[in-house]
């Protein structure tokens, strides 16, 4: 039988952030300002320290003219969430509200 290590963590008095895990910022970044919070009252507002980046985008902005794609604003957000120490979470939507903000014009017009 392997010797047994026994693991003692050490003592916080903080919130412990779990990589990956927890709180999540939407369409930002940790410590960016609060959009929906108007600019006099966003130090009122406390928001724990988030280590994922959740972001939501079309797939109109990656593929604007059939099999030309453009990944410039994935490369942006993921250098965004590395400097502020952040996973980004990326979602491509084909689907939205309104119709008009999903698919390419190139597939509507196929479409019809």
């Amino acid at each position: 039988m392997a010797d047994m290590n026994t693991v003692y963590p050490k003592v916080i008095h903080d919130v412990l952030y779990n990589p990956g895990m927890g709180f999540q910022t939407m369409q930002n970044y940790d410590g960016d300002a609060l959009r929906a919070v108007p600019k006099d009252r966003q130090q009122e507002v406390y928001y724990p320290k988030s280590t994922v980046s959740f972001f939501r985008n079309h797939w109109r902005q990656f593929e604007p003219q059939e099999g030309e794609y453009d990944f410039s604003a994935i490369d942006e957000m993921l250098a965004q969430s590395r400097r502020h120490g952040q996973t980004l979470y990326l979602r491509l939507m084909p689907y939205s509200e309104p119709p008009r903000d999903d698919i390419p014009d190139w597939l509507r017009a196929r479409l019809g």
